[in-house]
């Protein structure tokens, strides 16, 4: 029944992110698009390449923070994991699908509340980070008035997140409901919070992250010879990024691309070109990412020569 449910729930995703990519092309002459890709600047489109890897390195870093906090993990252990999960992300709901391959090789090192709650952390600080650029961005574009909806939601869903986490009411009443099943993760969130500098160090390398983000989309947008307001940038990618999170398409696959449409059409944008610039960002996320299905290989071999190592040792003993 169960793999019933998640057939039929990747059908519907996959069907969402189809039919947003069919409309948005019904709106527009795909052949601009294509037009758009033969007349890119290439050294753009590689430099975003390379960005797209520091963006990488940078949020692998501030995995890392929360993980050897609690664990004896190695730094290019987590970020292979951080790889591996960004490369299955590719292919599953919204853009956070790529963290339960996340959980799965950092919970055998350090145990699954510990990988779940830095995961979760990292989420919400990264969400956080989200709320600031976004700030930064409309504050800086003189476009608080227009936007504010976005950003109070924004805000809003990203503040729930943090009570949840850090509330010690709400930690409390989560402990008694669930009791011994949600009890080790509060005591790994009890670590963090009470570590201020790790969380300062944290939301820096979060911030860091999402204008590194921000600069990929710069440099698409230049590639195809159009220059943005890097304010706005800030804040139409941070509520593109939280959108994207919602699971109703195969990694924010159409969805993305209507985001971008829509956002940067207020500002005067043409949407073709918004559709190019999504498109391009995803393809070479893709390609960025693609390593993470070779750590993936690595990593399952390495686990079939520990389980047969064990198993001749067993039968020796």
């Amino acid at each position: 029944m169960d793999s019933t449910r998640k057939r039929i729930g990747l059908a519907v995703r996959i069907m969402v992110s189809i039919g947003v990519l069919l409309y948005l092309f019904y709106r527009i002459d795909w052949q601009d698009v294509t037009r758009n890709i033969q007349s890119a600047d290439y050294k753009f489109i590689v430099a975003a390449f390379f960005a797209t890897q520091l963006a990488i390195f940078i949020s692998g870093i501030k995995w890392h923070i929360l993980c050897k906090s609690t664990s004896n993990v190695g730094f290019w252990e987590s970020l292979r994991w951080y790889y591996i999960g960004f490369f299955f992300s590719n292919f599953l709901p919204g853009s956070i699908g790529g963290d339960a391959p996340r959980i799965y090789y950092a919970s055998k090192k350090m145990g699954l509340a510990n990988a779940v709650a830095s995961i979760t952390v990292e989420r919400v600080f990264a969400g956080i980070a989200l709320v600031l650029t976004a700030l930064i961005g409309f504050i800086g574009a003189q476009s608080m008035t227009e936007f504010s909806y976005h950003l109070v939601i924004l805000t809003g869903v990203f503040a729930i997140l943090y009570i949840m986490l850090f509330n010690n009411s709400v930690i409390r009443f989560m402990t008694r409901r669930f009791g011994k099943s949600i009890q080790n993760f509060y005591q790994t969130i009890d670590h963090y919070k009470n570590q201020k500098r790790l969380l300062w160090k944290l939301l820096a390398y979060s911030v860091a992250f999402q204008f590194c983000f921000v600069w990929i989309t710069d440099l698409l947008y230049r590639a195809l010879g159009v220059e943005v307001n890097f304010l706005y940038q800030l804040a139409f990618v941070a509520i593109i990024s939280a959108i994207t999170m919602i699971p109703v398409s195969v990694n924010g696959l159409g969805v993305r691309e209507g985001s971008y449409s829509y956002f940067f059409a207020i500002i005067g944008i043409a949407e073709a070109t918004s559709i190019t610039v999504s498109l391009l960002f995803y393809v070479i996320v893709l390609l960025a990412t693609s390593v993470g299905g070779l750590f993936w290989i690595i990593e399952k071999k390495e686990s079939k020569e520990i389980a047969t190592n064990f198993k001749a040792e067993s039968l020796i003993q």
